[in-house]
């Protein structure tokens, strides 16, 4: 997470926090719209769409209609955002609960050193 989210998230800044979303979302508009390479814009829609959700979220917890019902689809998301801002500022308005990054995947090192264990 760049160190402006985190600060405005930590500050409860929603001027920064609109400025990102905002910036973001007309440049994923942009990206979805012009960009050439349909191939990538397929691939890349899981997370592009992601944002969508994330970004309507922000503007419900922005205007203090959201609900911890709003943010039930962070936990079943199998797309999540590296940063996850919404979820982090969720968290620290009592909204949401859950994990700011779930362990989509075993751990490699997890299981090297189950290898290893079991060789010895």
């Amino acid at each position: 997470m760049k160190a402006i989210d985190k600060a405005a998230v930590d500050a409860l800044d929603m001027d920064a926090l609109n400025k990102y979303f905002t910036q973001t979302n007309n440049s994923f508009a942009r990206l979805k719209i012009h960009y050439r390479n349909r191939p990538f814009i397929d691939q890349a829609m899981p997370w592009l769409e992601r944002f969508d959700r994330d970004f309507e979220l922000f503007n419900k917890i922005r205007h203090e209609t959201a609900t911890k019902a709003d943010t039930a689809y962070i936990d079943q998301a199998k797309h999540t955002l590296g940063s996850n801002v919404v979820a982090r500022l969720a968290k620290k308005l009592g909204l949401y609960d859950g994990p700011i990054h779930r362990k989509a995947y075993a751990d490699f090192w997890d299981g090297m050193k189950r290898d290893r264990d079991e060789t010895v």
